[in-house]
């Protein structure tokens, strides 16, 4: 899965690349309209480790955890 984010002054755009995935594509919507959700990159990253995916699953529970560092399950997810 391929995320590509451009930015044009203060007009932040992100293109979602589908995976197939109806779950993972819905979560990857949800996160594009809500960047700082940690619960949603969490989602996701279960979401992308059930399918094997583990790069995307490390990234999706890293950014979780720099929004929000005080979420025990998060440190346990990795």
């Amino acid at each position: 899965m391929v995320i590509l984010l451009s930015a044009c002054k203060n007009n932040p755009t992100q293109e979602i690349v589908k995976t197939g995935n109806p779950l993972i594509d819905a979560l990857s919507e949800q996160i594009a309209r809500s960047p700082n959700s940690d619960t949603l990159h969490a989602q996701r990253a279960a979401a992308f480790y059930k399918e094997g995916i583990y790069s995307e699953a490390i990234k999706d529970m890293a950014k979780a955890m720099a929004i929000d560092s005080m979420n025990p399950y998060y440190h346990h997810f990795l």
